[in-house]
Order: C-alpha cells, then structure tokens, then sequence
C-alpha cells in the first residue's frame, strides 16, 4: 500500500540534473536536506529552492561535510545521487573520477547501514559494459573488452557500490539499486559528453552536429519526468528491502535518427559530421546498441514511462532556449 506522509529525505548530488528535479518534486511534500558540491551540478539548478523553508542545502563533497551522520540520523531515507558523470569527464579525469566516487559512496553506505537507514543509489547501465542484447535485464551479464582503462573508472565505482550493498544485504541493510539507461531532461549539461543536449546545443547554435562513429548505434533515451515518478513511487511505497532495478525507457532511436529529430524540432541549418571514435580518444569503446527491459520495475511499482523521446527534445528546447 503506498503512503504520502511527509518524509525527511537526504539528496546528495541535489544541484545536478537528477537531483534538482527531483528535489523540486519532493519539496512538494517532503523535507530535503540537499548536498553538492557544483562539481557537475550548479547553484542555477536549485536556485528556486533557496528560499523554500523545506529545503536546507550544504555545499560540500559529501566526504568532507563534517556533520553528514547528524543529517543522515534526521533522514527517513537517503538518495545518493552524487558522482563525476559523463564519459568525458571520465576519460579526461579518470583518477578523480573513481576516487570521488568511491568515496563518497562508501562514505554514504557505512553511515545508512550504521544508522539503519534505507538508501536509494543511483548506478548506470555502464555496469553491463559491451554486452549486447535486444532487452538488457538485471540479470544480463557484464562485458568488457579491456577492464584496466580509463573509461573503466567511472563503471567500476558503480560495480563497488553495487558489490557492496549486495554483501550488506544480509546484515539487513536496506538499500534500492537503480540502473539508470540515458535519462534526458532539461537543465542536463553537455559539456561531458551527453548526446542529447549537446545536439541540441549545437542545432540552435546552427554549428555541425558532431556524431561520434557512423551514428549506427542505438540509444533508449528516458524522460527525467519519467525518472522522477518512478523514485517517488519508490518512496511512497516504503520497501526498500534489497534490490536491484533498470531505469529506463525502451523506446530504441539511433543517433543519426536523434539528430535528424533535433534538428527537426530545432529549425536547424546545422550539417551533421562524423567523427572516428579514436579521434574522441584513443581508448574510446562505443556499445552499439543498448536498450534496458524494466519489466521488473514495472512489476514491483506498476511504472511505465510515459514521455516520447519528441515530448523529452521540446521540453530541452523550451525549457532551456525558451523557443
């Protein structure tokens, strides 16, 4: 049975894309302690959350504030959100990226089970790595055409976090495993590698759409929208006994096709170019297709995503261009 009591709730990584819209969601009805450092996030996102009495925010690293078990004993339930993103950023800083996360994340874990509180933590789809399959599941195995590598920093911090939580298990912790596949929105940054903003950046710039490969590889895109109802619903239901979920929308598109969408929606007179994969970086690995199966989320908390990958590209366009 679901319930809509007001509830505590502890968002790290607050200020990014995820976080800003899903503290803005539930300050609606609950009260947020919000922490993020601006690393990848940044004080615009939340900036209309300032004010609101229900929403107190730390500006820190999560493994440097101080007073994160007094906050963590005053929570009903921590969602750890809170990492260096983007397959840019990873290549580019991949020693910061794998400490970082690491870090903060186990920082997060040893508290929530100490003080016997639930956690909802954000992993990604990277966890499968190259395996291919018409409908990844949660039980899909992982593969990995080379683990010592630079965009590996960023997958195995997820790994860890995942192992970790599945060996607490049995010690009782509570804890809600999220795999996120491509989730899109407004306010999501492109300056780490994210195909959609990027795209549509670059269209309403009129500047060449840079494709990475042939654009043959397909995506699933889901709408924050979508994401932020589905953790909601994870909220309202109050089990957080020990599981694992895909997050996503199986609605496959490939990169040519998303940018033939943007530029449609865009009024673009962008080109697109293609760029060889070992021009982005030397020890580039590109998954040609990846598309999850939530059929288990579905089960569990009867959610289907509802936003079109068209509805998702003219709420960007709107929302951050105003056109």
């Amino acid at each position: 049975m679901y319930n809509s009591q007001s509830k505590t709730v502890l968002v790290s990584g607050a200020a990014g894309f995820i976080g800003s819209h899903l503290s803005a969601n539930l300050v609606l009805n609950h009260r947020i302690i919000g922490i993020d450092d601006f690393s990848s996030g940044c004080k615009r996102n939340i900036s209309n959350l300032l004010e609101n009495e229900k929403f107190t925010f730390y500006h820190s690293r999560i493994q440097d504030l101080e007073i994160l078990r007094d906050l963590i004993s005053e929570t009903d339930i921590v969602i750890h959100l809170a990492a260096s993103v983007g397959v840019l950023k990873t290549y580019c800083e991949p020693l910061l990226t794998l400490e970082n996360n690491i870090n903060s994340s186990h920082r997060i874990i040893e508290l929530c089970y100490e003080l016997k509180k639930p956690l909802i933590i954000a992993s990604s789809s990277e966890i499968y790595g190259n395996y291919v399959s018409t409908c990844m599941k949660e039980e899909s195995k992982s593969e990995f055409d080379n683990i010592i590598s630079k965009r590996m920093s960023y997958t195995v911090s997820k790994v860890l976090d995942e192992m970790k939580l599945f060996l607490l298990k049995d010690s009782g912790m509570q804890s809600i495993v999220l795999r996120f596949f491509n989730i899109i929105g407004p306010n999501q940054t492109g300056k780490y590698g994210m195909v959609t903003p990027k795209f549509i950046k670059q269209a309403i710039k009129n500047e060449p759409i840079t494709i990475y490969g042939n654009g043959n590889q397909v995506r699933s895109f889901c709408d924050i929208r979508d994401v932020i109802y589905a953790i909601e619903k994870i909220i309202d239901k109050e089990d957080y006994k020990y599981n694992v979920f895909n997050l996503g929308s199986d609605n496959e598109i490939s990169i040519n096709d998303l940018a033939d969408k943007i530029l449609k929606y865009t009024n673009s007179k962008s080109q697109k170019i293609y760029i060889p994969f070992k021009e982005v970086h030397t020890e580039f690995e590109e998954v040609s297709f990846r598309k999850p199966c939530y059929d288990k989320f579905k089960e569990s908390y009867g959610w289907n995503p509802n936003f079109s990958i068209e509805d998702s590209i003219k709420s960007i366009i709107q929302t951050n261009y105003g056109s």
